[in-house]
């Protein structure tokens, strides 16, 4: 049977897979057809956006750390990635490029927190083999960054980027639930999860991105 620190090892990998798949979301979502149409978007623009998403990553970087320590690495994780996850299919809903340019800093700021405490909790959890399990996150760092753009080319003839974003969302509701045992076991002073399921839809009417609600 897999230990809670196992678990929470994999909780903190698939928090770096999501945070990889967040690095590559603009450059992916940004250079489709129909997101340029719907924000009318100029090459500028999308470089702005883009430039919006490391903004989100150095003001997250500078306050996640005195945030971990403060708080916890596993309620940093915890809130970080339910920013995330409520970000994600607000993005998806985005009626202009200022609302859009706003939830895409948010998600560079709570995936700054993510990449920190994931670290944090994989140096805590496995001194004697911080190497080797610090390169295991960075590895699902860069499986996640593959995975954005190629889930994007394969899925482009069956929906649009709008659902492909709520998906990652849900997914992120899901781990951050399937990981909650650990969370609470390993924490001296009993911590649970936070947040609860939203619901998230796409309202827009479009045919190709119903149905991908969480």
């Amino acid at each position: 049977m897999t230990s809670p620190g196992e678990r929470l090892y994999a909780v903190a990998c698939v928090g770096m897979f999501v945070f990889g798949m967040i690095l590559g979301l603009p450059g992916t979502v940004l250079g489709q057809p129909e997101t340029v149409a719907q924000f009318g978007l100029s090459l500028a623009d999308r470089g702005l956006l883009i430039a919006t998403l490391f903004a989100g990553l150095l003001v997250g970087s500078l306050l996640s750390g005195p945030l971990v320590d403060s708080i916890g690495q596993r309620l940093a994780l915890v809130v970080s990635s339910s920013l995330v996850a409520v970000a994600l299919p607000l993005l998806a809903m985005a009626s202009n490029a200022a609302v859009a340019s706003t939830v895409i800093f948010a998600l560079g700021a709570a995936a700054a927190s993510i990449n920190t405490a994931s670290n944090a909790i994989s140096s805590e959890l496995f001194p004697h083999e911080r190497a080797r399990r610090m390169n295991g996150i960075a590895i699902m760092v860069g499986l996640g960054g593959l995975a954005m753009p190629t889930a994007t080319v394969l899925a482009s003839e069956l929906v649009t980027w709008e659902p492909s974003s709520s998906v990652v969302g849900c997914s992120q509701r899901l781990w951050r639930f399937w990981g909650s045992d650990p969370l609470t076991s390993l924490d001296s002073r009993g911590l649970t999860p936070l947040g609860r399921s939203l619901h998230f839809g796409n309202s827009r009417g479009n045919p190709s991105s119903r149905g991908f609600s969480c």
